[in-house]
């Protein structure tokens, strides 16, 4: 059964080699399942979209800095 890796934002196609075998995590890879949110730093919402069979990575500016809220 094939599977589908995301490094990098990137996918990557590997096919298992058993029916046992399960998913194979590489360090700093990520697996985005239902257009997850993900807020980094305080400071951007990253989503990930399904459009015509190709991923999109935007990056929106959603919660508000420290200075922002002082000010």
């Amino acid at each position: 059964m094939p599977n589908f890796f995301f490094s990098n934002i990137k996918p990557t196609f590997v096919q298992e080699k058993t029916i046992n075998e399960g998913f194979v995590l590489i360090t700093k890879a990520f697996v985005f399942i239902n257009a997850s949110f993900i807020c980094k730093n305080e400071s951007f919402v990253y989503s990930l979209y399904l459009i015509q069979s190709t991923y999109l990575l935007e990056k929106k500016k959603f919660c508000p800095s420290i200075q922002e809220l002082i000010y």
